[in-house]
């Protein structure tokens, strides 16, 4: 896996082309969008503070070259629900599970609540499920979210936009972390955004990622007040 550096410099290098994204940012914007673009592994992972504007510039970029783009976010309390994150992820795409086979239609159930949900789906039970039978492995729900994927994305490439990732539920993350190491030649690509110097489940996922350093003072100040925030009058590290 090619690991993605980026040392937060103001030039122009590998940037944004005046698109109007975070200056001071055009380096990891371009990154991000390399990573969005790259046939290999379609997923990444961005670690930083400046990680909404950049999110939500990758996630513009996307849209304006006819991506379909589903963001979602990690909530802390819902970190101990299994499959809480997961289910928010998908939630935009589940229409499309209809159109799945009855294995893939009995995992979802399963894990979301639906109708096989209390005797469909488990891990130990074969494709179909059989009654008592536990949750699907994370291959056999993998394997169902990959098939999701590809019927979201008859028409339309798709990006996923994951942020705060490190409040995922354990079960949703690895099976996206499943999932994005099965991206490849898909249209399909995952952006996952974590918070440094807090624990993820991502950590030991094996994805490309995009470590992106703080901002200088100076483009920090110029982004918060593009963003309608003046900055403090004193140091402005914390904001980064």
């Amino acid at each position: 896996m090619r690991r993605y550096r980026d040392g937060g410099g103001t030039g122009d290098g590998g940037g944004n082309g005046g698109s109007g994204g975070p200056r001071g940012r055009t380096g990891a914007a371009g990154g991000v969008r390399d990573v969005r673009r790259r046939p290999g592994p379609g997923a990444a992972r961005a670690a930083d503070a400046d990680r909404v504007a950049l999110l939500g510039h990758a996630g513009a970029l996307a849209e304006r070259e006819g991506h379909t783009v589903v963001r979602a976010v990690g909530v802390e309390v819902e970190s101990a629900l299994p499959w809480a994150g997961l289910h928010q992820l998908l939630h935009p795409l589940l229409a499309d599970a209809a159109r799945l086979d009855e294995a893939a239609r009995a995992a979802f159930d399963t894990v979301f609540g639906g109708p096989r949900g209390s005797s469909r789906g488990g891990s130990d039970c074969g494709p179909g499920g059989a009654p008592g039978c536990g949750p699907p492995s994370v291959m056999t729900l993998g394997i169902a979210v990959l098939r999701l994927l590809a019927l979201a994305t008859e028409q339309r490439p798709l990006l996923l936009v994951l942020d705060d990732g490190q409040w995922l539920d354990e079960a949703s993350a690895d099976v996206c972390g499943f999932v994005g190491r099965r991206l490849t030649g898909r249209p399909v690509r995952l952006l996952v955004a974590v918070r440094p110097g807090l624990p993820s489940r991502f950590d030991a996922a094996a994805l490309p990622e995009l470590p992106v350093a703080a901002l200088p003072d100076e483009p920090t100040a110029r982004h918060l007040r593009l963003a309608g925030t003046p900055p403090p009058p004193g140091p402005r590290r914390r904001t980064h």
